[in-house]
């Protein structure tokens, strides 16, 4: 229902904001994942804002995109919960393909990839109310965003240069910003990423290059030639 616009007013009014931000903490990689969906696709209107953050769902939102542990639950078709041990000892394995992989991936880094692409996107989507940078902007928040800019995964490196395209908008925050360390990740983005991820990084480096000081951690940064010119 998030996904449509229109359903989001009586959505919000029924308190929905407050119960996707409860689950999004659940240790369910699962249900983490949907919830983290929910709030992205309510942070895709700039009128819901307000509410969003006076519930405070960025925390949790920063959590996840710092890559928060989660469990991945295997369940049957019913709906009944499998043991992740079968009486002989071995390990249970999901049933499907799709399943399998996100198993997999949990397993080996202890976080759900898709719930860190919806959360730092979030990040990204309420940054675009400046206003709220203030609450949001936090140096966790940006230390999760720039993690995210490190993953192996180009989806959560994309959505994480759109949320630093955005944050560097406030023209108050540039500094600081340089100083936290956002240009190395953000031109080795611009370096390394695919078209769409290079135009979310040269946009958040065009804004922090109005601060002289990120000049200069840009020409240490190097690949500053990769930069177009514009008029």
């Amino acid at each position: 229902m998030c996904a449509v616009h229109e359903n989001h007013p009586p959505i919000i009014g029924v308190g929905v904001i407050d119960a996707l931000a409860k689950g999004a903490r659940a240790a369910d990689a699962l249900v983490s994942r949907f919830c983290a969906l929910g709030l992205m696709n309510l942070s895709t209107l700039p009128e819901n804002h307000r509410d969003l953050m006076l519930s405070k769902c960025y925390l949790v939102l920063t959590e996840l995109a710092a890559g928060d542990p989660r469990q991945w639950n295997i369940l049957t078709v019913t709906g009944e919960f499998v043991p992740p041990v079968d009486e002989d000892g071995e390990e249970v394995e999901p049933f499907t393909p799709r399943s399998h992989a996100d198993w997999e991936y949990v397993k080996e880094y202890g976080f759900d990839k898709e719930a860190r692409r919806y959360a730092v996107l979030a990040i990204g989507n309420l940054s675009l109310t400046v206003d709220y940078h203030g609450e949001l902007v936090t140096i966790p928040c940006v230390e999760a965003v720039k993690g995210c800019m490190a993953s192996d995964d180009p989806e959560t490196v994309f959505n994480a240069a759109f949320a630093m395209n955005k944050i560097t908008i406030n023209e108050a925050l540039l500094k600081s910003l340089g100083e936290l360390g956002v240009v190395p990740v953000l031109v080795n983005a611009m370096s390394n990423g695919d078209i769409d991820t290079v135009a979310q990084s040269v946009g958040a480096l065009r804004h922090l290059a109005m601060c002289p000081e990120n000049r200069l951690l840009m020409l240490e940064a190097g690949d500053v030639h990769c930069i177009p010119a514009h008029p």
